[in-house]
């Protein structure tokens, strides 16, 4: 398969070194030019099978791309853009075929996080979807194939509910970031990894979920009552999370962070291993 990657920061980076892991042939193409291995988008798509979307989260910006790669791509090729947030309904808008086109959204670091999001938009075709969802597969990925699109998908917006409560309670003055991070990836996110927040409720309570609810449905709504609501960091909030959060890790190079979150990602999924329905690939060796 030859793919097409328009955009080299970190998730386009990503899919290539996956892609290549996986023997096929990927370009990429990036405004800056350390970042590239042609010198256009129309030269990274010239006989791609596949085409990733990957520039600025910035809905002009992404249906300049996009209607670039329609012109250049060939018929066959499908096109998916990584947004994180842009429904693909949207970002349809405007193309000639725009029943080839979804969104892929993959996690950071591509290469070493499990799932990946298929979502379709309004016009997406059903061989689209399946292209896609065969294409996530043959990865090594675990498909997440959502029903219908909503903004941030799901990923996102799980993860955007528990941000704004992590930051909340730190702006509140409850806990340090240091301790806020170590309550969230010791606690309830250790265990999702596992099963996930239905099945652990599901095992929380002998009868499963509904008793479970019924004996701490009260305490959760008061729990909800409290929690964050706003939509928006003031300046000064951001700064001060910023402020602290580059304090609170200035003990180590980011290098020897971001290589001890890449053990720690593939002792996770190789523990996790004979619960997945997919094999690791060669991403994890």
């Amino acid at each position: 398969m030859k793919a097409g990657i328009i955009g080299g920061g970190m998730i386009g980076a990503g899919w290539a070194r996956l892609l290549r892991a996986y023997g096929h042939e990927a370009h990429v193409y990036d405004e800056r030019p350390d970042r590239s291995d042609v010198d256009s988008i129309e030269a990274a798509v010239a006989g791609a099978d596949v085409v990733f979307e990957a520039v600025a989260e910035r809905l002009e910006v992404k249906r300049a791309v996009l209607a670039t790669v329609e012109a250049a791509a060939p018929p066959h090729a499908l096109i998916a853009s990584a947004s994180s947030s842009l429904l693909p309904s949207v970002l349809q808008a405007g193309m000639a075929r725009p029943e080839r086109a979804l969104v892929i959204h993959p996690l950071h670091p591509v290469d070493l996080l499990p799932v990946i999001e298929v979502v379709p938009g309004a016009a997406t075709g059903p061989e689209t979807l399946e292209r896609a969802r065969a294409l996530v597969a043959t990865l090594g990925k675990q498909p997440i194939l959502l029903r219908r699109e909503i903004p941030g998908y799901v990923v996102n917006r799980l993860a955007a509910a528990l941000w704004r409560e992590a930051m909340n309670i730190v702006l509140e003055g409850v806990v340090d970031i240091r301790q806020l991070d170590l309550a969230a990836s010791r606690g309830p996110c250790l265990g999702w990894a596992v099963q996930g927040p239905f099945l652990t409720y599901q095992l929380a309570a002998p009868g499963g979920l509904a008793p479970f609810m019924e004996h701490l449905g009260p305490a959760f709504e008061s729990i909800w009552e409290s929690l964050a609501s706003w939509t928006s960091l003031s300046p000064e909030a951001l700064a001060h999370l910023a402020g602290g959060t580059d304090e609170a890790f200035a003990d180590r190079p980011r290098e020897a962070l971001e290589a001890e979150r890449d053990l720690g990602l593939k002792a996770v999924q190789i523990a996790l291993g004979p619960l997945r329905r997919g094999g690791h690939g060669p991403a994890l060796r």
